[in-house]
């Protein structure tokens, strides 16, 4: 998948896992490049934020979208299992 890596947000959704993983591992291959994906990438999964009732907190991927880049011009955040 080559996509416009100016873009702010990115949307990967599908049914099919593998499919859908081996999109998210080449859209973060080119985000990332080169680049330290330990200092660029920040790894959320929408279930471990869960709530009693079902619902969820975006708490967590709020705070990570915010916080600055580390030693780069770029930061990439994935949340995974996010309902939308």
């Amino acid at each position: 998948m080559n996509v416009n890596l100016s873009a702010p947000v990115f949307l990967v959704k599908g049914s099919d896992e593998v499919i859908l993983g081996d999109e998210v591992s080449s859209l973060i291959q080119q985000l990332v490049g080169d680049g330290d994906r330990t200092l660029l990438l920040a790894e959320l999964s929408i279930t471990d934020h869960s709530l009693e009732d079902g619902g969820y907190t975006i708490g967590p991927v709020v705070d990570a979208s915010q916080t600055f880049p580390f030693l780069s011009d770029r930061r990439v955040v994935l949340v995974r299992n996010a309902a939308v």
